[in-house]
């Protein structure tokens, strides 16, 4: 996959992954966002948010764990699992599950290590890694799920 070569274009590609699931819309998806400190899993939820329709500010859910944001398609569970310890914590977060929602969700979670095997399995896994280039992002994507077909189809073209 090409290099992501600022801030902007990691934020597209999130933005475009967003659109496809919102012209090809399927029932609800996790999506892990992997890689180290700094490598763009944030950057790239902010703009898969902005695809998504979102108006409003998105802010890293380090410090909360999980913001919940309401589009027009879905509702998005923004997670980031840095500061969790325990197994207890990722219990209690119930991200074993599935949301009780009248709408479909898409879980973006980041840091998605600490939590297995007490979380959801991803339909989608995205993999930053730091380039050579300070702004440069090298993501990597593994697709686990035959769900999401017409919409890799759509944003990886």
């Amino acid at each position: 996959m090409k290099p992501l070569l600022s801030e902007s274009e990691t934020k597209n590609f999130g933005f475009k992954l967003a659109e496809c699931f919102c012209n090809s819309p399927v029932k609800s998806s996790v999506i892990y966002l992997k890689g180290d400190l700094g490598s763009g899993k944030t950057t790239f939820a902010k703009g898969f948010l902005d695809g998504m329709g979102f108006l409003g500010n998105v802010t890293s859910p380090t410090y909360t764990l999980i913001e919940i944001y309401n589009t027009r398609v879905y509702d998005v569970y923004h997670i980031d699992l840095y500061r969790i310890d325990t197994r207890k914590e990722i219990i209690e977060l119930e991200l074993h599950e599935e949301p009780v929602s009248s709408n479909p969700f898409i879980f973006l979670i980041e840091w998605p290590e600490r939590g297995v095997p007490d979380i959801l399995p991803p339909d989608l896994e995205i993999i930053f890694s730091l380039g050579q280039l300070s702004n440069q992002r090298i993501p990597d994507v593994a697709c686990n799920s035959k769900k999401l077909g017409n919409i890799l189809n759509c944003w990886l073209k």
